[in-house]
Formats: C-alpha cells, structure tokens, sequence
C-alpha cells in the first residue's frame, strides 16, 4: 500500500531542498540567491506543524547554514529544533563543518551544549580533530571525556595516533585509571 505524504512531510522536504540549492547558490558565487533561498527554506520550515517534520528540516537547514559559514544563523537555528535528537545530529555535523573549517574551539563548545549523548558527539569530534592532524582542539576534549569512561578510553586511542611520542606515558595512564 503507497501512502500519499502529509502536507507537514513535503513542507519538510521542500525546506531542506531549499536549503540545499542555497548551498549550491553560494558555492557558484550568488551570495544574495542563496540568502533568500536559506530564508524562503526557513519559512517553510517555521510552517510545518508536526515537531517531528519540523525539526528535520530545521536540522538540514543549519547543516546548510553551517557549510555556507554562516555558523551565527546556525546557531538560532538549532534553538528552534524542538527535538532533542535532532538537535543532537544537526550539533554534530555543524562541530564536524567547524573543525574542519578551522575553528577548534567552536566546534567543542558546539559540542558541549548537546543535552544528549555528549560522550557519543565528542567521540564523533574527536575523530574529526584526529583526521585533521589538529592536536591542540583534540586536547580541549580531555577535560568533557574524562565524564565518561567509554569516551575518555576512545580518545587515548586517537591521542596516541597524534602523539606518538608520549605512547608509554598514556600507555601507564590508561593502566593506571583502569586498575583504580
């Protein structure tokens, strides 16, 4: 049996289409078109009833939002999501887009304000800091691992990647926390 999406579901489908063609309008060099197509998406988006379809599209867009480097309107974005997870995914790919683009501590403090599974994000973080070679934001995650056993084991493993100097070292901290 086919079921005919909702009105909310293709409101959430056009809004994160919109926010889609923005990023390409940007990338060709049409800053103005992609402006008023990342607004036209968040109008859509503000129209959708379901929380559910609602917070999608609210997520996709500040995904957007973010690879244009527009991180501020990424931001007030996120406060909209009424759904935590989300806001959890969309908190994630923006701290990837941030790390990446250059801007450690923005990306952890991106992070930091997810009101779920924060141990899981930094992890996900972590390995971005890793792949990028950027030693000084992986180091600003020991302090919000160290709450979580699981996470603070996971970034020793990437720390002795960037560190290869300071293996035994690490190697006798882990020793040492886990015979404690």
């Amino acid at each position: 049996m086919y079921f005919t999406p909702s009105e909310d579901e293709n409101r959430s489908y056009a809004a994160s289409c919109l926010a889609g063609i923005a990023v390409t309008q940007r990338e060709i060099g049409s800053p103005d078109a992609a402006a008023i197509t990342m607004g036209r998406a968040l109008e859509t988006a503000r129209a959708v009833a379901s929380d559910d379809y609602r917070s999608r599209a609210l997520r996709a867009i500040s995904v957007a939002q973010s690879r244009v480097g527009d991180f501020a309107g990424a931001r007030q974005t996120l406060d909209e999501i009424v759904l935590e997870n989300h806001r959890w995914l969309a908190q994630g790919e923006i701290a990837a887009i941030q790390a990446r683009a250059g801007f450690g501590l923005e990306a952890v403090r991106t992070a930091e304000a997810a009101l779920i599974q924060r141990g899981k994000l930094f992890e996900e973080l972590a390995q971005v800091f890793s792949e990028i070679g950027d030693r000084e934001s992986l180091k600003r995650l020991l302090q919000p691992c160290s709450h979580e056993p699981g996470s603070a084991y996971r970034l020793c493993i990437l720390l002795a990647k960037l560190y290869p100097e300071q293996l035994t070292a690490l190697t006798e901290a882990v020793a040492r926390a886990q015979s404690s």
